[in-house]
């Protein structure tokens, strides 16, 4: 698991208790789809799960990112690297 903060957040008013299950849920889909996905290339594949904070003016972006497997009927964004894309603005 990668992870970059942006140090310059400090706190932010949520409900932790809510966003913690919302990121909890992303992390474990996340995981999910890596280990699918090295169960069908398991040679040259590393699976990568990144987690990523940035301040945007005065909300605060959070994003979970892997390069798993996907279904066809995945309704997330696939970059050109096959990374699926999972943005939180607060």
């Amino acid at each position: 698991m990668k992870t970059n903060y942006d140090e310059s957040i400090g706190l932010i008013n949520i409900i932790p208790q809510d966003i913690g299950r919302v990121v909890l849920n992303l992390i474990t889909n996340a995981f999910y789809a890596v280990t699918e996905r090295k169960k069908q290339q398991p040679e040259g594949y590393e699976p990568t799960v990144s987690i990523s904070t940035k301040k945007i003016n005065d909300k605060t972006d959070i994003r979970i990112t892997d390069n798993g497997s996907s279904s066809k009927n995945s309704h997330f964004t696939k970059s050109t690297v096959n990374m699926r894309r999972f943005k939180l603005l607060l």
